[in-house]
């Protein structure tokens, strides 16, 4: 649909009449126009407990794929964007350090008029800024499409970029063109909403009991936690909820989560700083070194569709899972046994 739209675009700019100056330009600007509409929609399938997605029975791995794809749409189209206003800027044989960077005597609030090569080229102190900004903006949302790329292995680089980078691409796009808070706000106020009342009503969890299971390589650590009775109403085998330890770090960190004997049961593997550290911690406190628990934060749940759901639609089902990977299958199997 974005692609539909950006060819739509270019169509209503692209006149036979123009320059090869002015298309570049035309173009570039439906792109922008285009780079616009994909992020009004940027933040609202990654909203927290997403009323929309309830709505319409959208799971929440599916929404965060559409995220991604928006994600990347949004950074070729801003790339795009800029470039065919570089190329522009070149067709005009203007300095690009000179038209992405302002002169010092813009930034002084002096009244002053620089000047440019070819008179068509747009080169007040106002249009220096604007194409200064524009620049901020795109250097954020490619900085922060790369470090999607590792979120995986560097979960937390990849949230902190995004905590520092998004607002700062947000605030450039704004002043790079006023009106794009238009397309933004949308998105930006739904996310706020969303996240708002999850953040207003965190409580601690209670932890009930700390096992170390040994492995072969990497100890694994087994947490069990109370549970209300909506809480276990509203689980599905496979999803996941996002622990936060604030003693250790202020990230929310993602793990799979199963039920066992009415409670929350999380298993992992200490591989990063966080894991590691949260072990260690809790270690002492399985072996009475020390009484203090540290703080934990849990929010959920998140995750897929209902897998036990899907399972059962087959006559034959095979799982394959190795390791840790057994976690999310611990209560789909536990479920498959009550339902034979």
């Amino acid at each position: 649909a974005c692609f539909i739209f950006a060819l739509c675009a270019i169509r209503r700019q692209w006149s036979d009449q123009n320059t090869a100056s002015e298309s570049a330009k035309d173009i570039s600007n439906a792109m922008a126009i285009t780079s616009m509409t994909a992020l009004s929609l940027l933040l609202v399938p990654v909203a927290r407990h997403s009323v929309i997605l309830k709505l319409f029975g959208w799971n929440e791995a599916a929404a965060v794929q559409f995220h991604m794809y928006l994600g990347r749409f949004v950074v070729l189209a801003v790339v795009l964007h800029g470039g065919l206003h570089m190329i522009r800027w070149s067709m005009q044989q203007e300095k690009l350090m000179q038209m992405l960077f302002p002169p010092w005597n813009c930034l002084g609030g002096e009244d002053y008029d620089p000047q440019c090569n070819t008179p068509e080229t747009e080169c007040s102190c106002y249009h220096h800024m604007r194409n200064f900004t524009g620049l901020i903006a795109g250097l954020a949302l490619v900085i922060m499409w790369s470090s999607s790329l590792v979120r995986r292995k560097f979960y937390t680089v990849f949230y902190k970029i995004h905590i520092l980078a998004g607002p700062i691409a947000f605030i450039c796009t704004v002043l790079h063109w006023n009106r794009s808070v238009m397309y933004l706000a949308g998105g930006a106020l739904y996310y706020t909403a969303c996240s708002f009342p999850e953040l207003w009503a965190r409580s601690s969890a209670r932890l009930v009991s700390i096992e170390r299971v040994p492995g072969m390589q990497r100890p694994y650590m087994a947490l069990t936690f109370e549970a209300s009775q909506a809480a276990l109403k509203r689980y599905r085998a496979g999803q996941y909820v996002k622990l936060r330890v604030p003693s250790i770090s202020n990230v929310s960190h993602p793990f799979s989560v199963n039920v066992k004997d009415r409670k929350l049961r999380i298993v992992f593997r200490c591989m990063g700083r966080f894991t590691t550290e949260l072990a260690s911690r809790l270690s002492d406190v399985a072996a009475n070194e020390t009484t203090t628990v540290p703080e934990m934060h849990l929010d959920g749940f998140y995750g897929g569709p209902d897998r036990l759901q899907q399972v059962l639609q087959h006559d034959v089902a095979v799982f394959v899972a190795g390791g840790i990977g057994i976690t999310p299958y611990l209560s789909l199997l536990q479920q498959l046994g009550h339902t034979a």
